[in-house]
């Protein structure tokens, strides 16, 4: 079965631009090097939607794909020396990838994209309720950073759409810029399954 989608999708024809939509759920850690190792090894579940533009080059083998992701992380952290906390985090990015291959640019079974990008967030640090404490409210973009993404796919057409899956990777390191004053910072590496459309 495998084996028929791909070479029904080999002999389907590209269109010079497409847009689509992704939409994924996956998990999360923590990259904080002052973040103790139980909050770093936690996986933190998180959703994102993703929609996008693409350009095919035809006859040649590069493709490029502009995306605007919107990532909603839920962290376990530490508030104080005595609470624990929960960081919500709605990050918002612009991630320019770019995908290469030898073969026909209408051969797209198997894709590889990479890429950088910028993301911003909004970001609220809750304490456990037991505390009696206020939670912290960091606001809209608080600080932002440079993001690194790749996503590994495969999808099949279907009439002039096409359909499918990637396994989407991202890291977002300590490279961070208009950073607000008695702001924690949260960086995360991270993996999500998503399901997509172009069009």
């Amino acid at each position: 079965m495998l084996f028929l989608l791909a070479n029904y999708s080999t002999n389907a024809q590209i269109n010079s631009n497409e847009t689509g939509l992704s939409i994924g759920y996956g998990f999360s850690s923590i990259l904080n090097s002052n973040t103790s190792l139980y909050f770093s090894n936690n996986y933190n579940g998180l959703f994102e939607v993703s929609p996008f533009y693409r350009i095919n080059f035809d006859e040649k083998p590069i493709a490029l794909k502009l995306e605007y992701t919107q990532r909603t992380i839920f962290s376990e952290i530490e508030f104080n020396d005595e609470f624990n906390a929960r960081a919500s985090q709605a990050y918002m990015g612009i991630n320019l990838k770019c995908s290469y291959t030898k073969k026909n640019p209408s051969i797209r079974a198997f894709e590889l994209f990479w890429g950088l990008g910028f993301y911003t967030l909004a970001q609220k640090r809750t304490p456990n309720p037991v505390s009696g404490l206020n939670s912290l409210d960091d606001g809209f973009a608080p600080y932002w950073g440079i993001s690194f993404d790749a996503d590994f796919s495969y999808s099949i057409p279907i009439d002039k759409y096409r359909v499918g899956m990637a396994w989407r990777i991202f890291a977002l390191p300590n490279i961070t810029f208009f950073n607000k004053n008695n702001v924690q910072e949260f960086y995360h590496i991270g993996s999500s399954i998503s399901l997509f459309t172009s069009f």
